[in-house]
């Protein structure tokens, strides 16, 4: 965060040498226990990141799990959801693959309802002059 190089901020010598002695960082694998714990709403949604979308499902303030994938679909939601027990009711944004999910009752965020139903009206419209 600067104008300065690697190298001269670091006390490994090199910028490369730098590199090759915190490359471990890079591969420290995040793992979220499954507990068995049934909830009564998890909320689920999909992040964009470039070419992939990585679906992630929160229950309360805890995240319960993550599923990297190519687009929003069935199978990679089968994936994600199949990790934990089965809550009373799954929130989503109305997305596809999620609604298809058997013996997991789905209901659409309000916010993302009203976003489909009113295609017309901007939440934030633009300032007046």
């Amino acid at each position: 965060m600067g104008t300065s190089n690697q190298s001269s901020l670091t006390s490994f010598g090199s910028a490369r040498s730098f590199r090759r002695r915190t490359a471990w960082c890079w591969n420290v694998a995040l793992r979220i226990p499954v507990t068995g714990e049934v909830h009564d709403q998890v909320q689920v949604d999909g992040i964009h990141v470039g070419s992939w979308c990585c679906l992630i499902a929160v229950a309360g303030e805890h995240v319960l799990g993550w599923q990297w994938c190519d687009t929003e679909k069935k199978a990679a939601w089968a994936a994600l959801i199949g990790r934990f027990p089965a809550p009373r009711v799954v929130i989503t944004d109305g997305g596809s693959g999620i609604a298809d999910q058997p013996s997991t009752p789905t209901t659409e965020n309000p916010l993302h309802r009203q976003r489909r139903e009113l295609p017309g009206q901007q939440l934030r419209p633009a300032p007046k002059p």
